[in-house]
This record gives C-alpha cells, sequence and structure tokens, in this order.
C-alpha cells in the first residue's frame, strides 16, 4: 500500500486506463483472500457437535486447551447464565472457560459462540438402549477417570466377592448361585409355614370334628341327630310295651375366643315322638352356662346357670297313681363363686341354689293331679381350702351347709318337710395335661328335717368326674354323684341315690368311632332296708361320610332291680339315624 501511495504521488498525471487496472487488480486480490480466511475460521473454532451431558462437553474443551496450548482470545464477553445455579460458580470462575483470555494475540484457537454457548444438561437415559447409546458415544483415555467402571465392576461381581462399600446396581445373581441348599427339596418331617387364616399348619388331630361357626368372638358348634328307635318297653317302666319311636335332638355348643375370661353355653333339645303306638310327644330341654372372669391375684369368679325340663322318670322314688302320667319336672339352677385357683395355697367361696317345680300330672279320665306341693328350693353354701403339694396334685377338703325349703310348709299327708343341710368332704384335683385331668372326693352329708317324726336322710357321700386318655383316639370318662332324693310318701323320708359310669370313646378309624358305656345306680332309703338297684349298657358306632355329616347307631339294654314289688322291668332298643353337624 506504501508503495502505491507513492506512485499516486509521484505520477499525478497517470492516464485513466491505468488507474483502472490498478484498482482491479486491488479487487480481485482483495476477493481471493477472502475465502482462505473465512475457511480457516470455521474449520478452526466449529468442531461437529454432538449432544452429550455438560460433563462431556467440559472435558473435551480441556484437552483441546491442553494440545492447542495457551490458547486465549483477543475479546471474550464474560458468560451470565439466565437461570440461577444452571452452572456451578468454580465453572463461571474459571477464566479458561468463561472468563477474559490472558494473551489475546492468538485469537485462532477460540470459539466464541462456542465457549459462550449455556451448557446442555445431562440427559437420562430411558431404558437399556439409551445407555448403550451412551457408553458408546463417550470414551475416555484413561478407564480409572470413567465413572461409570466401578459401576460395571459391581454389577459383575458374585456375592461370594462383594466390594467394600460398593452398592450393586446390577442383576441379582440366581438363587443357585446365591445357597445350593435352598434348592434341594424339603424335607417330609418339615413344618409348613403358618396360614394367613391363622390355622394350625400340623395336620388334624381328629379331621371329622366339628369346626364350628365364628360369630363375633364365639364360636358356634351346632348339630342335629334325628332317627328312629324300636324298643320291648317304650315307656321305659314297668308294665311297658313294645314300640318305635322317632328321635330328634337339636344341639348348640359355643365357647368365647377372648383373650382373658371365658363363657361356654351347653344348650340341647330333644323330642321324642312314640311312633307306634301312637301317643304325644314327649320333650327334654338342657341349657348349661358358665362364665369365668379372671381377677388380679390369680383370682377368679365363676358364674353357672342352667335350666333342665324332663318327665319324671319311671324309676323315680314318688309313685304316682296309675291313673295319672308322669309330671315334668323343671330344674333351675344358679351358681357363684370366688376362687383362687392358683398358686400353692388353693381356696373358693361357692353360693348355689337349686329350684325344683314339677307340673300337674294329668288324668286318664280327666283332669289334672297337682303336683305343686313338691316344689322346693335348696340354696347352699361351700367353702373348700386346698394346698398344692405338686402342679399335678392338689388335696383339698370342704365343707357344706344349706337350706332346703318346700312352697307349701306342710305338705297333704301333714309333714313339714323343710330340712337343713350339712355335708363334710376331702378329696383331690388331679391334672396330668391330656392323660388325666378331674377330680375326686368322698365323706359324709346329711339332712335334717323340720319335723321331728321324719328321720333324717344321712350317708355317705362320693363325687368326682375323672377323664384319662391312655393313648391318641381312645378317651376314658369316670363319673360318680350322690344325691339326695325327697319324697312325699307318707311316713317316707327319702333316699340317697349313689349312681356312677364308666364310658369308652375310640377312633377305630379315622372315619369311625366306637362309643361303650356302663352305668349303674344304688338308691338306698332312709330308715328303710328297701333297696333299688340300677344297669344299663350301651354300645354305638359313628361313620362319618364327611365332616358335616354321619351315620350313627347305638344298642341299648337297661334294667331296673328292687326290693319293693311293681317297680322292676327290663328295655331293650336299638337306634339307627344320621348326625349332621357344623
Amino acid at each position: 500500500m506504501k508503495q502505491l501511495r507513492m506512485t499516486r504521488t509521484s505520477k499525478t498525471a497517470s492516464t485513466p486506463r491505468s488507474r483502472r487496472a490498478l484498482l482491479a487488480s486491488v479487487a480481485i486480490a482483495t476477493i481471493l483472500s477472502m475465502p482462505a480466511a473465512r475457511a480457516q475460521t470455521v474449520e478452526g473454532l466449529r468442531p461437529a457437535t454432538s449432544e452429550q451431558p455438560a460433563d462431556d462437553t467440559l472435558i473435551k474443551r480441556r484437552l483441546l486447551d491442553k494440545s492447542a496450548g495457551d490458547l486465549t482470545a483477543a475479546t471474550r464477553s464474560s458468560y451470565v447464565p439466565q437461570s440461577e445455579g444452571a452452572v456451578a460458580d468454580e465453572e463461571l470462575q474459571d477464566p479458561s472457560l468463561y472468563g477474559e483470555a490472558t494473551d489475546p494475540a492468538d485469537s485462532t484457537a477460540t470459539d466464541l459462540l462456542e465457549l459462550n454457548r449455556r451448557p446442555e444438561a445431562p440427559r437420562l437415559p430411558l431404558g437399556a438402549a439409551a445407555r448403550a447409546s451412551d457408553d458408546s458415544e463417550t470414551t475416555f483415555d484413561d478407564p480409572q477417570n470413567d465413572p461409570r467402571a466401578e459401576i460395571r465392576t459391581t454389577s459383575t461381581r458374585t456375592d461370594s466377592e462383594p466390594a467394600d462399600g460398593a452398592i450393586s446396581t446390577g442383576r441379582t445373581t440366581s438363587l443357585a448361585n446365591q445357597d445350593e441348599e435352598s434348592n434341594l427339596a424339603a424335607d417330609p418331617d418339615s413344618i409348613r409355614t403358618g396360614t394367613v387364616d391363622g390355622q394350625s399348619p400340623e395336620a388334624d388331630d381328629d379331621p371329622y370334628a366339628a369346626i364350628g361357626i365364628r360369630a363375633g368372638s364365639f364360636i358356634l358348634r351346632p348339630s342335629l341327630e334325628t332317627g328312629i328307635t324300636a324298643t320291648t318297653n317304650a315307656d321305659s317302666g314297668a308294665g311297658g310295651g313294645p314300640g318305635v319311636l322317632s328321635q330328634t335332638v337339636l344341639r348348640l355348643q359355643a365357647a368365647s375366643d377372648w383373650l382373658r375370661h371365658a363363657a361356654t353355653l351347653d344348650a340341647s333339645l330333644a323330642w321324642e315322638h312314640p311312633v307306634s303306638p301312637s301317643a304325644p310327644g314327649r320333650p327334654e330341654i338342657n341349657v348349661d352356662g358358665t362364665l369365668r372372669l379372671d381377677l388380679a391375684g390369680d383370682h377368679q369368679i365363676d358364674a353357672a346357670a342352667g335350666y333342665a325340663l324332663a318327665r319324671e322318670a319311671a324309676d323315680s322314688p314318688v309313685p304316682v297313681p296309675a291313673t295319672a302320667s308322669r309330671p315334668y319336672r323343671h330344674t333351675i339352677t344358679t351358681s357363684l363363686a370366688i376362687a383362687k385357683a392358683a398358686g400353692k395355697l388353693r381356696y373358693s367361696l361357692t353360693g348355689d341354689l337349686e329350684r325344683d317345680i314339677y307340673s300337674d300330672a294329668a288324668l286318664v279320665g280327666g283332669g289334672m293331679l297337682s303336683q305343686g306341693f313338691r316344689n322346693n328350693t335348696l340354696a347352699t353354701l361351700t367353702l373348700r381350702a386346698g394346698y398344692e403339694i405338686s402342679p399335678a396334685i392338689v388335696p383339698f377338703a370342704e365343707a357344706e351347709i344349706g337350706r332346703r325349703i318346700y312352697d307349701q310348709r306342710i305338705d297333704p299327708a301333714g309333714y313339714a318337710r323343710s330340712a337343713n343341710r350339712l355335708a363334710l368332704r376331702g378329696g383331690v384335683e388331679l391334672d396330668f395335661g391330656e392323660k388325666l385331668t378331674g377330680e375326686v372326693a368322698v365323706g359324709w352329708l346329711r339332712e335334717a328335717f323340720d319335723d321331728p317324726t321324719l328321720a333324717a336322710i344321712s350317708g355317705a357321700s362320693v363325687d368326682g368326674s375323672l377323664v384319662w386318655s391312655p393313648q391318641r383316639g381312645t378317651t376314658v370318662t369316670l363319673a360318680g354323684q350322690t344325691t339326695v332324693e325327697q319324697t312325699t310318701t307318707a311316713g317316707s323320708s327319702g333316699s340317697v341315690f349313689y349312681s356312677g359310669s364308666l364310658g369308652v370313646e375310640h377312633a377305630l378309624r379315622t372315619n369311625l368311632t366306637g362309643t361303650a358305656l356302663v352305668s349303674a345306680g344304688l338308691r338306698d332309703y332312709a330308715a328303710s332296708s328297701d333297696r333299688d338297684l340300677t344297669f344299663a349298657a350301651e354300645l354305638g358306632f359313628t361313620w362319618w361320610l364327611s365332616r358335616y355329616t354321619g351315620v350313627t347307631g347305638r344298642a341299648r339294654h337297661e334294667r331296673l332291680a328292687s326290693t319293693i314289688s311293681g317297680r322292676a322291668y327290663t328295655a331293650n332298643s336299638v337306634f339307627l339315624g344320621l348326625k349332621l353337624q357344623r
């Protein structure tokens, strides 16, 4: 350019043609030089871009700066992100990234558009294909600096080679690789895990026992037995003839399912209807309920109530005229006791009430024979004390006092039959778990009448109940009871009746149960040599078709022998029926 100015100064008189030629040369040189400068700028400062995370872009930028030396830009504008927190403060303060260049002489390796562009946010891959794509796009010269190397290594480790402090994010190894014993077949004797409904995983001892129906906090077990009885003595008394009877028994058992306290209910309704010869049906009802309340200090309150309705038995010590039917007897019982049933010292105080009500007897020719003079109430109070010599054996002694009161102080025969009661007993309680439980007591009892002309009723007493299980599926029950029986016969005080029974129940097969029962009774009349002896034997079975349905049958023989004429009888009967339970 200096040479051109000198030429222009010295040769002021140049021709227009030479001037135009000079200007054209300068324009051509300028045009030829412009593409080369632009290409250098584009190739050097605009490399191909790819969508990568911000960390990859910064690493590549540092590698480019290291290879090119200390490259600076002549003029670089300060980067200020539009969103606060989009870029860390350390990156904004780094002059090699967003600050002023220290050497403005070399600007060929600096791309203002690239350096001033906002870093892209890291992308989260959506699946395995995206993760594989990210791994293939970004590589690292130094594998130790690869932040994903630890993840790959951890995911390929087995449980036998755990990494210290590393958390595996890979696929879990198979169960066979972790524990070979867990894949082995279960032992036949292994116990199953408990079920969701809380039922015991153990096998049922009695797979045909009633399951019951839950009603609130109670378990109800209803059952129905119906069938036909053929007997040689339809009246079960002296002079009775053969007959066929239809018998139906509806029973309901209920038991509480409480954490504390307990309550039970046992109710039954039996209906016996003579089919041949035809006669009115005879009902029989029994209801017994108990309640136990647990108190502090091993004390408890026991309450009980019951009701029974039955036709008076043919062997009753109170004779009924031949022209009248046997009356029905209603018995109502209540009991309340406070007891200490745990610890070394045991004691209890029990109050009982028993009320007997007799219905009128129907006369053959019509009309009714009143039995109201027989109605009476017995109230007793019993104190028992015992001492535990072992957890299974507790001997005890008890004393009982009471009063029997008749509704009519003087009966039709002119006797005052109300009486005072006194009893002393000693016995033992046994609790050997499933093998043997129950108690036995022996003693002496006495009832003295208000009427001095009537002899007192007294005698030895034997009471108790034992349940013995010699082996699984077999139950033996032994029971005994002593009862004071009243009478309204003129000049007679009454009697003491001793009764006992021995019953065996055995599971012949899983769905077949056999029963055997033997019972006997002795009636000792007060101030008399008269005696009654009763005996009964019974064999039965129940064949369960399912858990809810079974076929039942029994054969029974019973007899009464007496020193009093006209009282002896014999009866044989066979019953076959169907039993339903739930």
